[in-house]
């Protein structure tokens, strides 16, 4: 990037930030887990303070199903940063993430 173009404001986009599709991505997950129990135990687990790290306690006795959320919400970031570029008109040139 040529040290001209860091401040020229027409250069960048803002990007906001929020935790809240994360915890979309742990609910929708939840909805996804096959075995009652811990289906139950992830509800739990995001509800109330803390619900980041309970989430994470819960499947860290679970690894498989670990590995599956982090595939699901990747997947689901990447969707929301396709939706982000194209909002904007813009869209990816290449796959830097894989």
């Amino acid at each position: 990037v040529d040290e001209d173009d860091v401040d020229d404001p027409e250069r960048w986009l803002s990007v906001e930030a929020s935790s809240r599709d994360g915890w979309w991505d742990m609910s929708e997950f939840t909805g996804t887990v096959t075995d009652p129990a811990l289906a139950e135990r992830l509800q739990r687990a995001i509800h109330g303070r803390r619900a980041f790290r309970h989430f994470r306690d819960v499947l860290d006795e679970h690894p498989d199903e670990l590995t599956r959320f982090h595939c699901f919400a990747d997947e689901r970031q990447r969707g929301r940063a396709r939706r982000w570029l194209a909002e904007h008109g813009l869209r990816p040139v290449g796959r830097s993430y894989d």
